[in-house]
């Protein structure tokens, strides 16, 4: 077995641990949303590694990083790598176990749960309030676009541009923005129930 890298992400002490735990509450979060949040928390969406990692572990089951790259079908090191990134955003655990008749130990890892569970939250609590101040803007405004290269403009930027785009001259013409409006009520419908999804497995 190839011995394991020795750059690691600093651990976390026992005391931090707990505190995640109390934060978070031992939650089983289903597997489309830690799917969905952990790379965007991470700023790493769409990195296969990650994704295969997360689906991997999901089931509970500790697994070491050398049966995560041949599931996965990835060199040990790339894998190595994403799972250090995990570790030190606090998102996964891993246990060192000695081979029999070897000189090396392995390292099997398992989802931080309690973790990703409070983490998950706060994303989730910031995206709304980001959205619904969108929405107010979107809600208070009318808007104007150029039809050429599509700049928006609110009326009363358009009003002082004389109904023109800055850019190229071409008039402004209004804009209906009621789709962009249940876009946005859409999404922080699913988000809230989402989050009092969440909020209700722990209480039970």
């Amino acid at each position: 077995m190839e011995k394991l890298s020795s750059k690691r992400g600093t651990k976390r002490s026992k005391g931090e641990s707990q505190k995640s735990a109390e934060k978070g509450g031992q939650v089983g979060l289903d597997s489309k949303t830690i799917e969905e949040f952990v790379p965007i928390l991470l700023h790493s969406r769409g990195n296969p590694v990650i994704s295969g990692i997360i689906r991997n572990l999901e089931s509970g089951e500790a697994i070491s990083d050398d049966d995560l790259a041949a599931l996965i079908g990835v060199k040990v090191n790339t894998v190595r790598t994403e799972l250090n990134e995990l570790y030190a955003n606090g998102m996964v655990t891993f246990e060192k176990r000695k081979i029999p008749n070897q000189k090396w130990y392995a390292y099997f890892w398992k989802l931080d749960m309690n973790n990703i569970n409070y983490l998950i939250q706060q994303r989730i609590k910031k995206v709304i309030e980001i959205l619904n101040k969108r929405l107010n803007y979107e809600t208070t405004h009318s808007f104007f676009y150029c039809p050429k290269d599509g700049k928006r403009y609110t009326f009363e930027e358009a009003l002082e541009y004389g109904f023109r785009c800055v850019d190229c001259g071409s008039q402004l013409q209004a804009q209906d923005n009621k789709e962009i409006v249940e876009r946005l009520r859409s999404e922080i419908s699913r988000l809230t129930q989402l989050l009092e999804s969440i909020s209700a497995q722990k209480k039970s």
